[in-house]
């Protein structure tokens, strides 16, 4: 029986944070090591550890502005040239898929700095909620607004 492997929490998140901020998953961060953490382990570290996992946030954020950074580098590829019509719609496709992709991930990473500004500013200021409870009053003074029910009521014998 195998002896488990005991990892260097101080060794190995150095590593771990540096693939991370640049655009790497945490599974994707924790494969290149070897031997390799599970993912578990690492989420148990987080949880136990306060700095570390301020630390692995700060690596996220940095990978949301790198995710934006490659937005450009994607805008500005060149099509291959020995691509025929097919060849070049799939990449075109592939290509419109990594830029969604990243996107939606640098979105939800940082909504703050990429996501999607919704601007509601109420410019019509002159309405009168007072003006208007009296108005709507006036109305049913006069008889003007009367209720489909009530006129029921009223014309039942």
């Amino acid at each position: 029986m195998t002896r488990p492997t005991v990892f260097d929490v101080e060794s190995i998140w150095p590593k771990l944070l540096q693939d991370i901020a640049s655009g790497a998953s945490l599974t994707a961060a924790l494969q290149r090591l070897r031997p390799s953490p599970s993912y578990w382990w690492a989420k148990d570290a987080l949880r136990r550890d306060p700095e570390l996992r301020a630390r692995y946030l700060e690596a996220v954020e940095d990978r949301a502005d790198r995710l934006a950074e490659e937005l450009l580098e994607l805008a500005d590829s060149e099509i291959p040239q020995d691509l025929d019509g097919p060849g070049k719609s799939a990449w075109v496709q592939q290509l419109r898929l990594k830029v969604d992709t990243r996107k939606w991930i640098a979105c939800k990473l940082k909504p703050r700095q990429y996501g999607d500004r919704i601007d509601l500013e109420v410019r019509h200021t002159s309405i009168s909620i007072t003006a208007a409870l009296a108005e709507a009053e006036q109305r049913v003074v006069e008889g003007r607004i009367v209720e489909p029910l009530m006129l029921e009521a009223l014309t039942e014998p």
